[in-house]
């Protein structure tokens, strides 16, 4: 049930059963894996899609998780302007990534 406007933090308890959030929200509205009706993430880096990890000295390690993206854009803000907050569609939380360089005109030819 995507595109409800009322979304974490503003909302306060799961679209689906009700119950106040714990220590997951699942895309702004879930309570759990369970609810949002998707499997939890895979524990073992080697499944994790792109979105999900940053590649540092070889090792995959898990991106940073935020609840929601206004908490990831505070988060952001001060240290790193060029990164921007999106949602992850392997485990449905916030992570923070690089915007795409776009090459100059001068860089064309």
């Amino acid at each position: 049930m995507r595109g409800t406007s009322l979304t974490y933090p503003d909302r306060k308890r799961c679209y689906v059963c009700h119950q106040y959030f714990g220590f997951i929200v699942v895309w702004g509205l879930y309570c759990s894996y369970e609810c949002a009706g998707m499997p939890p993430p895979s524990r073992y880096p080697e499944e994790w899609p792109r979105e999900h990890f940053s590649a540092r000295g070889g090792q995959r390690e898990e991106k940073r998780a935020f609840l929601s993206p206004r908490e990831a854009r505070e988060f952001v803000q001060s240290w790193a302007p060029d990164k921007e907050p999106y949602e992850c569609g392997h485990c449905g939380m916030w992570h923070i990534g690089g915007k795409p360089r776009r090459p100059s005109i001068n860089e064309w030819s």
